[in-house]
């Protein structure tokens, strides 16, 4: 190891510059381990490839103190352990992946917010449809249309629809929380917090859902009653 260096994130450095007496760390193993994870990350920024890397990352440092304990007070290893003391590129390392993987998860909860926008919209139109369509019936039974029958059974058909929508109203963001938020929490609290108030939200739309089936239904079962 030459005087002045620092620590670095290969393998290939520990290798040319470990002391050749220095018993074994486990460094070179968890260097090498850490290139694959890293790349893997690079190739796929996932949360389940974020966290492999900072757990790699941690291995690495792990090994690295264990190598700094190893190199003592040793006058041939001075040289190795100054420079495995000069550990700054693992906090770089640690926040190039928070950095990559906050516009990941930017990206994904800003996702969800546009879904649940959009979501919201449309269980307001299918409320004020609901209630136009109901209000229509009642018109046409004053006026003795023809077509009441149909429109009874349209009116129904809101039930059922809200039934199925419920099951897949939320879907998206119940499974994006079940996978992300235990990720998110310590390290990107301000997503977390998003992610549980979309979830919130688009549960009550699921429940406002079900208030307008059962309400058109009901309706219907009245209005039917009369034909």
């Amino acid at each position: 190891m030459k005087s002045g260096e620092s620590f670095q994130l290969t393998e290939s450095w520990w290798k040319a510059g470990k002391p050749a007496l220095l018993t074994d760390t486990g460094l070179g193993g968890a260097l090498r381990t850490f290139h694959e994870r890293d790349g893997m990350f690079q190739a796929q920024k996932t949360y389940k490839n974020y966290l492999n890397a900072l757990r790699a990352l941690d291995l690495v440092n792990q090994a690295r103190l264990t190598a700094i304990q190893k190199c003592g007070s040793n006058p041939l290893f001075k040289d190795a352990k100054a420079a495995l003391q000069k550990d700054a590129v693992i906090e770089q390392r640690r926040n190039i992946f928070k950095a990559a993987m906050t516009k990941v998860i930017e990206t994904e909860v800003h996702e969800i917010e546009t879904q649940l926008q959009k979501e919201t919209l449309s269980v307001q139109e299918r409320d004020r449809s609901s209630d136009a369509l109901s209000k229509q019936i009642v018109q046409a039974f004053l006026d003795g249309k023809s077509d009441v029958k149909r429109m009874v059974k349209e009116l129904d058909s809101y039930s059922t629809g809200a039934s199925i929508r419920n099951n897949l109203v939320s879907h998206h963001i119940e499974t994006e929380y079940q996978q992300t938020l235990v990720y998110m929490a310590n390290d990107f609290p301000e997503h977390a917090n998003r992610l549980k108030m979309a979830r919130t939200a688009s549960l009550k739309n699921g429940t406002e859902l079900l208030r307008i089936g059962n309400s058109a239904s009901q309706s219907a079962q009245r209005f039917s009653a009369r034909l």
